[in-house]
């Protein structure tokens, strides 16, 4: 029972519990509890299910039939409990070897777990015992999907191409004029808005090393070229490396990544800035549909202007996805910090709850939207506006994609906006992109 979180333990054992008082004072039969623990599987109640199963199986195993271990199998899988769903149905082909069925769902359970080898070998047992022509369609299908999945490639690469238009490349406001030091300033055209486009290319490498069945680091290597047709100033190029440590269970998954980043913007200096980062997170599986998690994260930025600007950046963040279906899913996330800067000017906090949304449209066509407002407090007064800045973000994003079979690559459109209110105007900004780039992946 390694699996189990102390929150869906206390669930278990609430509802045994319940359930011992329930049961006791109606008697109920065997194929009673049979019947009644398929119509909670049925209804997707599958950790009451469980809890009804558990009871018995734990205080009275002289009452429980083949079928109990069976159904105590599927509601473990159901729940997620791979490693508990193996246990049942070991229990169960020990006292009758033959059944098939059983041999069927232990090898989805050892799918779950990436134990390929013990999953055909029980694949295989069901072959030689010559089931139905319809089993065994369905049996060559899953020896075929382990077969895959055992000779998947632990690197893929990739490359893209994009033609972006900006409204706003700069990020400036669209005043003329602002207020400074209690006078109107003029704007250079170099600070106002400038429309422009741009190219962008992206590489892309990423690799997964396994060293157990649940362990593994996924190393990666990103770099991203914008090259602006009118504004050579805000030409970047951005390189990105990270290392991942990974541990996965059926029901939890932990991360702890690594990350450097390098950023140079404009063609007069080697760099911008240099940011190293380290974020842990760890998720947790409430139900077949629910996801949740808690984060944190420190970031280590450096100016190539000097450590007056260097910063240190925390926050901690609580995520929440839901899996619609196989095709649709939505993630919710609250993240809120702190920005501890040697410039007093740019310390800060800041909170910000961002929403996004995915789904597979067609086979091969999806569709991505995501929104994320936030909100940014300055600690100090700017001399030239007498003020503390306050930040408003507003950021919405769409993209969809298609693969085309063709040329086995993937052409994306995408849409963007951006919206800063700000309490000092020389910071608002209102901002469009659009962009159509192809995306080539190499395996």
């Amino acid at each position: 029972m390694r699996n189990y979180t102390i929150l869906i333990l206390l669930l278990v054992l609430i509802n045994s519990l319940l359930l011992e008082c329930y049961s006791s004072e109606l008697n109920l039969t065997i194929d009673q509890v049979n019947a009644k623990a398929i119509s909670k599987l049925k209804h997707s109640q599958n950790q009451d299910a469980y809890a009804l199963l558990l009871h018995y199986y734990n205080n009275d195993k002289e009452f429980i039939n083949n079928q109990t271990l069976f159904l105590l199998g599927l509601s473990a899988y159901k729940c997620n409990f791979y490693d508990l769903s193996i246990k049942y149905y070991k229990e169960l082909l020990y006292l009758d070897s033959s059944a098939n069925r059983v041999r069927l769902e232990l090898a989805k359970s050892y799918f779950h777990i990436n134990e390929y080898e013990k999953s055909s070998e029980q694949l295989k047992i069901v072959k030689s015992n010559k089931p139905p022509q319809e089993v065994l369609a369905n049996v060559n299908k899953f020896l075929k999907v382990i077969e895959d999945s055992q000779n998947k490639k632990n690197w893929n690469m990739s490359f893209s191409l994009g033609y972006l238009h900006d409204s706003n490349a700069n990020a400036g406001p669209e005043s003329d004029t602002i207020i400074m030091y209690n006078l109107p300033f003029r704007l250079s055209s170099t600070n106002k808005k400038k429309e422009s486009n741009a190219l962008k290319l992206t590489l892309a490498a990423n690799s997964i090393n396994s060293i157990n069945k649940r362990l593994n680091i996924l190393n990666s290597f990103n770099i991203n070229f914008t090259d602006y047709d009118t504004i050579n100033t805000l030409d970047s190029n951005d390189l990105r490396l990270s290392s991942s440590l990974n541990y996965k269970t059926s029901s939890l998954y932990f991360e702890l990544p690594f990350s450097a980043n390098r950023l140079s913007i404009g063609h007069d200096k080697d760099y911008y800035t240099l940011n190293y980062q380290i974020s842990p997170s760890i998720f947790y599986k409430l139900s077949k549909n629910i996801i949740c998690g808690l984060g944190t994260s420190f970031h280590d930025k450096h100016y190539h202007s000097g450590g007056n600007n260097d910063s240190k950046i925390y926050s901690i963040n609580a995520k929440g996805k839901f899996v619609f279906n196989k095709s649709s899913f939505s993630e919710l996330r609250i993240n809120t910090g702190t920005e501890q800067s040697n410039n007093y000017l740019n310390k800060n906090n800041y909170i910000g709850v961002n929403i996004s949304y995915f789904k597979k449209i067609f086979k091969n066509t999806n569709f991505y939207i995501y929104a994320n407002i936030s909100k940014t407090d300055y600690k100090n007064i700017e001399a030239a506006y007498n003020k503390k800045r306050n930040d408003f973000l507003s950021f919405f994003t769409c993209n969809i994609s298609y693969f085309y079979p063709l040329i086995k690559s993937e052409i994306i459109g995408s849409y963007s906006y951006s919206n800063q209110n700000c309490n000092i105007e020389t910071y608002e900004y209102d901002r469009n992109q659009l962009m159509i780039s192809i995306m080539k992946k190499f395996f």
